[in-house]
């Protein structure tokens, strides 16, 4: 009887330790996810928020409608144009710390561009706006990735509130640039109210990002993986993918990785870093090489 007592109790006791674990694991990922979607809000409204105060700016700096045309055609350049380095940022950094960095470049604009406001500065003015726009550009890459890696299994969903946020930040930007402005009377203080939450979304990453690494080794394998096309043998550029290498979940980034290899079973292995981690593309199932 005592026996079947104790074995009651210990039973009872792992059932608590197993709730209360789970109860951690939540919060921890409630709390990752918070962090991600409170840096994916700077993703658009550095940028909307020139449009309304597009007077006040000319006035701050005396600046011509033509000027203030390249002003703004500066953000939608730097996407175009910073992207091409993403792939070999987040194989230097790997993801993590590729997005810390893309959120710091960010911010780093964001305060420059309300410094340049304050002294009206224009090329400084000009020159923050290209850092910003480069932290967005590489945003605009790392941070679908995060998405695919951190919630495979949440993919439509999560994708869709991740579309949502950038749409938010771009309404946000629109319609508190120039209340903003208004009520301070400069527009420095609408450059600055971005500065001040891509600092903290900044901060916020490099505090609590490693939560989303800690919970993916703790998921499960799920014996997923990747299906690299078109890269074979000889594909030593492509796009980087997620995958699961031998029972680990593994990010890598497809990029100057030393070769691809054929185990056993016919399948293709890829020779990676975990550090030098990074994904774009995530498949169900690791395709046969035939």
């Amino acid at each position: 009887m005592a026996t079947r007592h104790a074995q009651a109790r210990t039973a009872t006791e792992s059932a608590d330790a197993a709730a209360g674990a789970g109860g951690d694991t939540a919060r921890a990922a409630l709390l990752f996810a918070a962090v991600f979607f409170f840096a994916t809000l700077m993703m658009r409204g550095p940028v909307t928020s020139i449009g309304p105060v597009a007077e006040a700016i000319r006035a701050t700096f005396g600046a011509s409608y033509a000027d203030y045309g390249i002003l703004t055609a500066i953000p939608i350049a730097a996407f175009g144009f910073f992207s091409f380095f993403s792939p070999q940022i987040a194989e230097k950094l790997g993801l993590r710390r590729a997005v810390g960095a893309a959120l710091a470049v960010l911010a780093a604009g964001a305060l420059l561009r309300t410094a340049a406001s304050l002294m009206a500065h224009w090329p400084a003015m000009l020159a923050a706006t290209v850092f910003v726009g480069a932290g967005i550009a590489l945003l605009n890459v790392y941070m679908t990735v995060v998405v695919k890696v951190n919630w495979p299994h949440k993919l439509g969903t999560m994708m869709g509130i991740y579309t949502g946020v950038i749409g938010l930040s771009g309404a946000v930007g629109g319609l508190t640039a120039a209340p903003f402005a208004e009520y301070f009377d400069t527009v420095a203080a609408t450059m600055g109210f971005w500065a001040a939450l891509s600092f903290s979304a900044a901060a916020l990453w490099y505090g609590f990002s490693q939560v989303g690494d800690v919970l993916r080794a703790q998921r499960p394998a799920a014996g997923a993986c990747v299906q690299a096309h078109g890269l074979g043998a000889h594909g030593r550029y492509g796009a980087a993918v997620a995958f699961d290498l031998h029972g680990e979940r593994v990010a890598a980034a497809l990029l100057g990785f030393a070769r691809d290899e054929r185990t056993d079973d016919g399948r293709v292995a890829f020779r990676v870093s975990r550090e030098r981690a990074a994904g774009f593309r995530i498949h169900s199932a690791l395709h046969d090489a035939r």
